[in-house]
C-alpha cells in the first residue's frame, strides 16, 4: 500500500507542475484548441509518468581494509519465558479508509450524474437531426449536451426562434468536438485523485475552454459579438445543468465575455508551450530514473583480515514501548438537510414517508348581469370591463415527488396526493354606458368570487405531514379505516381497497376534523385510534 500512496503523491506533484505552467503562461491566450490539448495531455501524463522506472547502475571502487566481524549479541533468558512483542501504531490503515471513502463518494456522485442524464433521455421526446438526437423535456431549465444528445425545452425555445438558433449552434459545437469525452475522462481521474485540488481545477479550466470554443463558433456565424454577449447575460442566471452536461449558459460568464473581446493571440506566442517540455524532462528525471551503486573491492594483500568475536552477554529483553494514545473521536457531523417543497428542512427519519399538502381554498360565488353592446354604430358609448368567467378552484391530484424529496426506497411512496390550485379565468367585454341609446344589446351573466378561507392554528394553509408508506397500507388497515368512516356516517365500503371513493370519504372526514386531507396521514390515524403497524 505504501507504493500506491507514493504513486498518488508523485502524480499529484506532476499535475501541480503542469497546471502551474498553464495558469501562469497559457490561460489568458486565445489558442483554445491548443490549450484544450495541453490540459488533456498533461493530465494524462501526470498519472502515467510515475508508473515508469528506469534503473542506472553505477560501480564504485572500494579499497579493502581490515574488517571486524562481530556476531550478534546473544540474548539468553530462562526457559519457558514468554516474550510479547508490541507492534508500533500504524496510521496507514486510517489513511486507506479515508481514501477509500472518498473514492466511493465521488464514484457514487459520478454514477448519479449518469443516471440523471439517462433518465432525462428516457423521459424526453426525441427527434433526430443531422446525426444528433434532440431530447425535449419541460424539466430542462437550460439547454445542454452530452455526446450526441442535446437536451432542451422545445415548448419554451420554439417561441424564440432567433435565440434557439444560437443555442443549437453552441450545443452542436460541443457535440461535434466531443467535449463530453474530455469531461468523462477528467471525472474518472477525479474519482481516483479526489483529494488533489489540482484535478478539480483541471475540470474547471476544461469546461471554460469548451465554452470559449463554442462561443467562437457562434460568433463566426452571428458576426456581432454584442448581440451574443447580451443574450448570454440575459440567460445566465437561469442556468441549471447536470454535472456531466455541457451547456451554453455554463457559469462563470465574466471570463467568456472578456475572452470574446480579446484580440487573437499571435502564432509566435506559441513558444510559451516550450517550457512544458522542460517541465516534462525534469519530472521524468527525478521520478523515473533511479541510480543503484555496485561496490567493487580493490585487491589489497597487505591489509590482514581479522575476525574479532565480541563477548557473549546476557541482555534482558527491552520493555515494549507504550502504545500511542488512541485518536480523538471525530466531532459529530451537523444534522443533514434536504430540500422538501423548495424549503431546506432537517432530514426526515429514514424508513418513513412524508407528503406536503395544501388545504383547499374555499370561495363563495355571486353573479352580476351586464348589458353588452352587439351593434356596429360608432355613436354608442361603450367601455371595456374585465369580468370573471370562472373562479379559482382547488382539486387533489396524485403526483410524484421530485428527485431527492422522497424519503422511501419504494417509488410508489413518492406518489402522493397534493392540492392543485386552478387560477380564475377572466374576459374583457364592451359594456353599454347608456342602454337607451340603442336597442342592439344583450345581457351577459358572469360569476365573481370572494375568498372565505382563514387559516387557523389547527387548520394551517400548508404543511409537511408523515404519511403511511405504500408497503404498510394493507387491506386490513384500509378495512379498519372504512369501518371507522362508516360509523361516523361517511358510508364507506368494507372491501379493503384504496380507490378514489375511499380517498374521497377519507378526505371528507379529514376536512371535518381540520387536518391535512387526501392521504392516509399518521395524524389522521391517531385521531381515529387506529395503528398502522
Amino acid at each position: 500500500m505504501g507504493n500506491f500512496l507514493t504513486y498518488l503523491a508523485e502524480a499529484s506533484l506532476c499535475s501541480a507542475c503542469f497546471f502551474a505552467l498553464y495558469y501562469c503562461l497559457l490561460r489568458n491566450e486565445t489558442w483554445f484548441q491548443w490549450n484544450r490539448m495541453y490540459l488533456m495531455l498533461t493530465l494524462l501524463l501526470s498519472i502515467l509518468l510515475p508508473l515508469f522506472n528506469y534503473t542506472i547502475e553505477q560501480e564504485v571502487l572500494v579499497q579493502a581494509a581490515e574488517r571486524i566481524i562481530e556476531p550478534s549479541t546473544i540474548i539468553s533468558a530462562p526457559s519457558q519465558t514468554l516474550i510479547v512483542e508490541h507492534e508500533p501504531f500504524d496510521w496507514t490503515n486510517y489513511i486507506v479508509y479515508i481514501y477509500g471513502g472518498g473514492v466511493f463518494l465521488f464514484l457514487l456522485y459520478f454514477l448519479l450524474g449518469l443516471h440523471q442524464l439517462f433518465r432525462s433521455y428516457k423521459n424526453g421526446a426525441k427527434e433526430s437531426k443531422q446525426g444528433t438526437t434532440l431530447v425535449s423535456s419541460e424539466a430542462v431549465r437550460s439547454p445542454f449536451s452530452f455526446f450526441k444528445w442535446v437536451f432542451y425545452d422545445k415548448s419554451y425555445w420554439e417561441k424564440r426562434p432567433a435565440e434557439l438558433r444560437r443555442v443549437m449552434a453552441h450545443e452542436m459545437a460541443h457535440v461535434k468536438q466531443w467535449h463530453s469525452l474530455d469531461i468523462i475522462v477528467v471525472e474518472l481521474i477525479r474519482i481516483i485523485f479526489w483529494f488533489n485540488p489540482i484535478v478539480h481545477l483541471y475540470k474547471k479550466s476544461l469546461r471554460q475552454i469548451h465554452e470559449f470554443i463554442a462561443d467562437e463558433v457562434v460568433i463566426r456565424q452571428e458576426g456581432r459579438i454584442s448581440d451574443y454577449a447580451g443574450f448570454l447575460v440575459q440567460q445566465a442566471h437561469e442556468s441549471r445543468v447536470p454535472s456531466l452536461g455541457i451547456s451554453l449558459f455554463h457559469k462563470p460568464i465574466k471570463a467568456r465575455l472578456v475572452m470574446m473581446q480579446k484580440p487573437k493571440s499571435g502564432s509566435r506566442g506559441k513558444v510559451k508551450f516550450l517550457p512544458a517540455f522542460l517541465v516534462f524532462g525534469v519530472l521524468t528525471y527525478f521520478l523515473c530514473v533511479a541510480f543503484t551503486t555496485k561496490e567493487v573491492i580493490a585487491p589489497n594483500t597487505d591489509a590482514p583480515v581479522s575476525v574479532e568475536l565480541a563477548d557473549s552477554t546476557i541482555v534482558p529483553p527491552p520493555p515494549p514501548p507504550p502504545p500511542p494514545p488512541p485518536p480523538p473521536p471525530p466531532p459529530p457531523p451537523p444534522p443533514p438537510t434536504v430540500t422538501f417543497g423548495g424549503t431546506k428542512v432537517p432530514k426526515l427519519e429514514k424508513g418513513k414517508c412524508y407528503a406536503q399538502c395544501t388545504l383547499p381554498k374555499r370561495t363563495t360565488l355571486t353573479k352580476k348581469r351586464y348589458p353588452v353592446y352587439t351593434g356596429n354604430s360608432a355613436d354608442v358609448k361603450t367601455e371595456d370591463v374585465i369580468v370573471l368567467v370562472s373562479s379559482s378552484a382547488s382539486k387533489w391530484e396524485q403526483r410524484t415527488l421530485p428527485e431527492g424529496e422522497c424519503m422511501s426506497e419504494n417509488k410508489e411512496d413518492c406518489k402522493v396526493w397534493c392540492m392543485v390550485e386552478v387560477p380564475a379565468a377572466y374576459k374583457t367585454i364592451k359594456v353599454v354606458k347608456d342602454i337607451n341609446s340603442t336597442s342592439e344589446y344583450r345581457m351577459e351573466e358572469y360569476a365573481s368570487s370572494s375568498s372565505a378561507f382563514k387559516p387557523t392554528a389547527n387548520n394551517p394553509a400548508a404543511g409537511m405531514y408523515e404519511v403511511v408508506c405504500h408497503d404498510d397500507i394493507t387491506p386490513k388497515l384500509v378495512k379498519n379505516i372504512q369501518s371507522f368512516l362508516s360509523k361516523k356516517g361517511f358510508k364507506a365500503d368494507s372491501d379493503g381497497v384504496k380507490d378514489d371513493e375511499f380517498i374521497s370519504r377519507l378526505s371528507a372526514y379529514q376536512q371535518e376534523i381540520n387536518v391535512a386531507s387526501g392521504n392516509i396521514t399518521i395524524e389522521t390515524l391517531k385521531a381515529m385510534g387506529i395503528s398502522h403497524k
